[in-house]
């Protein structure tokens, strides 16, 4: 998943974001089953994931590192298939993000699973 942006500096998110990340099954239950063991119900995705921007044309960046979501469930769905889970996650205050450019898709340094939605 690739983000497309203006912005070449990221946004610092004021308050929590809700997304909507799309997890292939298989590394989705490694996940939980490492954080089941040391009995958290809630998990984190790596703290601090590295982005960076690089140029694509005069004015447009390509954010291809992160923590890729998209903005709405709807969008979350249209992506989804049987091989996938779709998890509502949060962007917490203070972490970096990229929005594109028309809104549907997110990329952050720090993301939490708060719900699993679909599997």
């Amino acid at each position: 998943m690739c983000l497309a942006t203006n912005k070449k500096d990221p946004y610092i998110a004021a308050e929590k974001i809700t997304a909507y990340k799309i997890m292939n099954k298989p590394i989705f239950y490694i996940f939980l089953f490492s954080y089941i063991r040391t009995s958290l119900w809630i998990f984190k995705i790596p703290r601090f994931a590295k982005m960076s921007p690089k140029k694509l044309r005069i004015a447009d960046y390509i954010i291809e590192e992160g923590l890729h979501a998209y903005t709405t469930l709807h969008e979350a769905m249209r992506s989804h298939n049987e091989d996938n889970i779709i998890c509502e996650v949060s962007i917490p205050k203070g972490a970096k993000y990229y929005i594109s450019e028309d809104s549907k898709e997110i990329v952050s340094n720090r993301m939490k699973i708060t719900k699993i939605l679909k599997k």
